[in-house]
């Protein structure tokens, strides 16, 4: 309910996979998640002044979602795109070892598509350790069986959200997310670890 009120169409559609997966793996989570639906939009029911107003504004930004491949459904990331890969074609080396991190503000604007800002900052290197890393944690939580896997959904969910935003990324809007992600990814991969030891205390 958040992310779809939030306008963030890469959020909502990153969320909805989300969900999808998590119902699809676990059937019996299905009441669960419509039951916390609920209530979520009967609290924001509550506390909005224009509740209606607000969920139709929502709906409208949401609706443009299979409109949004075209360039005026992408809110002008078109163009930021094309003028990134402009500076990269202009000094093939940036190609390889980037700008420098936290640079590409500097000589226009981030990138609004994480892939192409990591390969911006920190050239096709940097993307490529990234890319590495992510399936070393999608691979580790995978292996830990069901409660894993539904932080491996989450994380697919978050990388397919990361073509529009630099999801993964410290710029200011998502400052602390990666911090959050790996602090969830950590909690996740030790859970079991903790669970079975404590099975194992007398």
């Amino acid at each position: 309910m958040c992310s779809f009120v939030s306008g963030s169409r890469a959020g909502f559609v990153a969320a909805s996979a989300f969900v999808v997966a998590v119902v699809a793996s676990r059937p019996r989570q299905l009441l669960a998640v419509a039951a916390v639906a609920l209530v979520t939009v009967a609290i924001y029911a509550y506390f909005s002044d224009d509740f209606a107003g607000e969920f139709s504004r929502a709906q409208i930004r949401q609706e443009s979602i299979t409109t949004s491949y075209e360039d005026d459904g992408l809110a002008g990331r078109v163009e930021i795109w094309n003028d990134r890969v402009g500076l990269l074609n202009r000094n093939p080396p940036f190609w390889l070892i980037g700008t420098g991190f936290g640079s590409a503000i500097e000589s226009g604007s981030n990138g609004h598509m994480l892939y192409l800002q990591t390969t911006l900052e920190c050239g096709l290197v940097g993307t490529s350790l990234f890319l590495f890393l992510m399936w070393k944690i999608m691979q580790s939580l995978w292996r830990q069986g069901s409660g894993g896997r539904i932080m491996c959904y989450l994380t697919i969910a978050l990388l397919a959200s990361a073509i529009t935003q630099e999801t993964f990324y410290p710029v200011p809007a998502l400052g602390h997310f990666g911090g959050m992600f790996l602090f969830c990814a950590g909690t996740a991969l030790c859970a079991p670890r903790f669970c079975g030891a404590e099975l194992r205390t007398p």
